[in-house]
Order: C-alpha cells, then structure tokens, then sequence
C-alpha cells in the first residue's frame, strides 16, 4: 500500500523567534536567549493547517493516479464478485463450504486413544482423501504421519468413521474431489 505523504503548512504572519535583539552581542547568549524564546513560543502552539500535496502534472504522476484509481475500485469489484459467487452456490467458495463440511464431519469423529494419553504422545497427520461425487473415499494415503503408530491409526479411524462423507454439490460441476486432511493430536 502505497502511502501519501501529508504536508503540514504553519502559516503566520511574523515570527518573534526570528528577531534578535541587537543589545545581546556574546553568540552564547545569544543562543540562551533564543532558547528562552523558544520555550516561551512552545507553550503558544499556534493552529496548525493540513495542506494537501499538489504535485505538478507528469506523465508519472498522471500514470501512477491513474493506476491508484484502479487499485481503489478493484476490492469492489473483487468482493461484488466473490459474494455472487457465494450467493450462486458455485465457484471457489462453494468448495470451501464443502471442504468445511468433510472436515467437520471428520473432526466430528476424533477420539484420543487413552494408550496415547498415557504416553503423553503428540503428533499432527496429514492424510490425502479422494471423495467421490457420492461421499465415498475413493483412495487415502497420509503424506506425513505423527511419528506415532497409535496416533496415526485413530486419524485413519476417524476417516473411516466419517465416511460416507457429505456429496459432491452438482454446483461444483467435479466427479471427485482431492483434499489433504490435517489431524492434530495435542494434550491440553
């Protein structure tokens, strides 16, 4: 995100801290009495006034205006577009809806193996899935295990228990899907 710079403008007519007396003739007290002056000029802040910038017309400018405006008017676009999709029930966030559901009905199904629990042993799965339009896991494989044998047996039974998975919505417009399947076993 590109940031604009913000100009601050003091306007005044005169300045009292840009005189010097003329009776002061040793520089350091000069600068001692142009200290006191600036102390006393602090605590009368006077109104501050925001100018905007006003860059001068070039081709660069002109393009990089031109680009923000864009930049401006495509999250509408992007969002308008995201929620038609999700009120059409197709496209990439029907997936994610589905996705949802087959990892809720496979989380609904966790159990801790007591064995596992007396061990103290921890550990995270993934397991890949193929699902069928009917729900039915086709194929499963785990890409990483827990390390732990008992562990990885109670993800895989989590899987079976769940199984027959929610179908495939015909929004979709998919025969099967694939996903990877994260399981995590952590002692609280």
């Amino acid at each position: 995100m590109e940031q604009t710079p913000v100009f601050i403008t003091l306007v005044q007519e005169h300045s009292p801290l840009l005189q010097t007396p003329e009776n002061i003739d040793s520089p350091a007290l000069q600068e001692i009495s142009s200290q006191n002056k600036l102390e006393e000029r602090a605590q009368e802040v006077p109104d501050l006034t925001i100018a905007d910038p006003v860059p001068t017309p070039t081709a660069k400018n002109e393009k990089k205006r031109k680009s923000s405006s864009i930049a401006r008017t495509a999250p509408q676009a992007f969002s308008m577009s995201k929620q038609n999709n999700a009120y059409a029930g197709g496209g990439r966030d029907a997936e994610i809806r589905y996705q949802d559901k087959v990892r809720a009905a496979i989380e609904s199904q966790r159990v801790y193996p007591r064995a596992a629990r007396r061990r103290k042993l921890e550990g995270r799965a993934v397991i890949q899935i193929h699902i069928s339009r009917s729900g039915t896991i086709t194929e499963s494989h785990f890409i990483k295990t827990t390390g732990h044998h008992i562990l990885d047996q109670a993800a895989l039974n989590m899987i079976k228990a769940a199984s027959p998975l929610p179908t495939i919505p015909p929004s979709l417009g998919k025969s099967s899907i694939s996903m990877n399947i994260p399981i995590g076993f952590k002692l609280k």
